[in-house]
């Protein structure tokens, strides 16, 4: 197996896998899906968010494919502005906390259903 990182910029990540084509029996099967080019990357350090292209490589099927590519996002960090941090500071104080605390009310003394109008106590 062949991992090799064609593209890495800052919004995406792209990974061509190529394998190494069955001629006897004796050659070892060969299965490449999305978790094993995860793990590469994990090997790798790269972090990303989620796979928008992908494909499944084997040696052993009728028609064998044997190259393919996978891209993923990466993860952009937010950059926060001056003006945000300053709208979100205003946002946060005008607004008020609106829930309220609620006391329960005591009640009378519950009456026994089964025996009449006796107060259980």
């Amino acid at each position: 197996m062949e991992f090799k990182i064609i593209e890495n910029t800052l919004e995406r990540i792209k990974v061509s896998v190529k394998i190494a084509k069955r001629r006897l029996a004796i050659d070892p099967n060969t299965h490449v899906d999305t978790q094993d080019v995860t793990d590469f990357l994990g090997r790798e350090g790269i972090e990303f968010t989620n796979c928008v292209g992908e494909t499944v490589l084997d040696n052993y099927s009728d028609n064998p494919r044997l190259e393919g590519e996978w891209t993923f996002n990466k993860r952009v960090p937010k950059v926060k502005r001056k003006i945000d941090v300053a709208i979100a500071k205003e946002n946060t104080s005008t607004t008020t906390n609106t829930t309220k605390k609620r006391r329960r009310k005591t009640s009378t003394p519950q009456e026994n259903q089964f025996l009449g109008t006796e107060n259980m106590e």
